[in-house]
């Protein structure tokens, strides 16, 4: 069974030291485009809410979401996800509490964005791609 709980701000410095290296993982697989200090700065100004993520384990992750507003609408940002669990048992549990988020914010849309592989785990519960990002080196030669 899956349990999400989340962090509210009074909490947040009591339970960092939980947060933090689920923090630090998201950071790492970044690919250079972000790193801990600017997640935990978000996490401590209550920008970021964090959620734990929980199983029979016990902790075995932490997400964190923000909302957005751009000119014509209110989106929920899925900013980080870093669960150390195979993801059929705990995605459906995180993605009930994203959608949650997301209304009691009064968002109309659920965005995030990471990894090609998150596209194929999201895609069994609605998601879809909504913009491409591509890259490549700079050829210095």
């Amino acid at each position: 069974m899956v349990k999400i709980r989340e962090v509210y701000q009074h909490e947040v410095e009591e339970l960092l030291p939980f947060i933090y290296p689920f923090l630090h993982s998201a950071a790492e697989r970044s690919r250079g485009q972000c790193d801990t200090v600017e997640f935990v700065e978000g996490v401590l100004d209550g920008s970021l809410v964090p959620y734990l993520v929980y199983t029979s384990q016990g902790l075995v992750g932490c997400f964190t979401m923000a909302v957005v507003e751009y000119v014509e609408k209110r989106v929920a940002e899925i900013v980080t996800i870093a669960v150390d669990a195979p993801e059929d048992n705990w995605l459906p549990v995180v993605d009930e509490v994203i959608n949650r988020f997301g209304k009691t914010r009064r968002c109309v849309e659920i965005e995030g964005t990471g990894r090609l592989g998150w596209t194929r785990a999201l895609a069994k519960l609605g998601y879809k791609p909504t913009f491409a990002t591509v890259g490549k080196k700079v050829d210095y030669a």
